[in-house]
């Protein structure tokens, strides 16, 4: 005979349907969670395939616009920077001269627009420019106007000129009517505020104070900033006129004609071609091996490429003239070794170095070069 066993109780209580429910709700919350977030990441990898930067290709043409700063360094402004993508003027260097090495890209083609560009950026461009020539490379650049009408075109003429072949929109100008320079002055204002500045100045080519002290420059003043910008202008001339293969005295008289229409610049070489951006593009896809090879890569982009390319030989940054003296790894005899023997070396140069410190303890002067004629009087220690 089994023994009667009692039926549980069900309980019914408010407390404990509510933790029911609560318990199978979160439950399969967490499951549309997970599926959720499998799903999405499914998504996110298939579409970072198939958006990845693909590996450079041969006959590939490098692109870049010349528009606003080419900053240093990168700078947050403002919370949209976070969202910009800023290209330092070490980016398009690098990426010229990287390109100058890589057989797989064949030209460079750029445009000109309203940009910050300074002079010294410029000089460095202009380098990187002729490394990228000499690799047997082409260039085009393109530009509406140089100078746009209504300044002068110099600064961007001189960046131009790097180029072997320079486009010009039809009815556009070049404007290369030389360098000027202007200087502020506030003492007027200061006088209408009542406010007077008390600084002083030693010599006469010491100019800080003279903003905020006189209403017009100081003859010194002048001499000193004609100077400046007669040795940019002559350095300007100097290089434009190597790079388009003209005498100087010829490019002067440009200058002085300018600014030069369409057909003008043409007539007298400053420009290679008069037609439209589309026309150039065309252009060097055929010199490029036609349409249908050449490849269009942004200058960005091709820098962000070469570092997932595994098939890059020959322009992987090195230690110059380092790699072969420095062991792979330093837990082998041999490595340990080669690394005492540079220690070795190394000390030995710092000994010979004291040695000589001890022999002649007073450093012998630096002759300096003859000051030209009619140069303004050298400026005393302090200011």
């Amino acid at each position: 005979m089994t023994e009667y066993q009692p039926k549980r109780r069900r309980n019914d209580s408010f407390r404990h349907k509510a933790y029911l429910f609560f318990r199978r709700f979160f439950t399969l919350l967490g499951v549309m969670v997970f599926m959720s977030a499998l799903f999405f990441s499914y998504t996110v990898y298939k579409q970072a395939q198939l958006y990845a930067p693909k590996p450079i290709q041969d006959k590939t043409i490098l692109t870049f616009t010349f528009e606003g700063a080419l900053p240093e360094t990168l700078s947050i402004q403002n919370p949209t920077d976070l969202f910009k993508s800023q290209t330092r003027i070490h980016d398009v260097t690098r990426a010229l001269k990287k390109a100058a090495k890589d057989d797989r890209v064949t030209g460079f083609i750029a445009r000109i627009q309203s940009n910050e560009v300074n002079l010294a950026q410029v000089q460095e461009l202009r380098a990187a420019l002729d490394e990228f020539k000499s690799a047997g490379k082409f260039t085009h650049i393109f530009s509406e106007d140089f100078g746009g009408g209504t300044g002068s075109g110099m600064r961007d003429y001189y960046l131009a000129s790097a180029f072997e072949n320079i486009w010009l929109q039809p009815i556009g100008s070049v404007g290369i009517t030389g360098l000027s320079g202007q200087i502020p002055f506030f003492k007027g204002t200061l006088d209408k505020l009542g406010l007077q500045a008390e600084l002083y100045t030693r010599e006469d080519y010491k100019t800080f104070a003279e903003p905020m002290t006189r209403e017009m420059p100081s003859k010194a003043n002048i001499e000193m900033t004609n100077r400046l910008l007669g040795n940019i202008y002559d350095q300007m001339i100097s290089d434009i006129s190597t790079s388009r293969d003209f005498q100087p005295d010829y490019l002067k008289a440009l200058i002085d004609r300018a600014p030069l229409f369409d057909t003008q610049a043409l007539e007298t070489n400053l420009v290679t071609h008069v037609d439209y951006l589309d026309v150039m593009v065309e252009h060097a896809k055929d010199q490029a091996g036609g349409e249908d090879n050449a490849k269009l890569v942004a200058l960005e982009s091709y820098l962000s490429r070469l570092n997932i390319d595994t098939q890059d030989p020959g322009i992987v940054d090195t230690l110059a003239g380092q790699e072969d003296k420095i062991p792979d790894s330093t837990d082998t005899p041999e490595a340990e070794s080669e690394i005492a023997a540079l220690e070795g070396e190394a000390d030995d140069v710092n000994e010979a170095q004291d040695a000589e410190t001890e022999q002649s303890p007073v450093p012998t002067p630096v002759s300096k070069e003859a000051a030209p004629e009619n140069a303004p009087p050298e400026a005393p220690a302090e200011a």
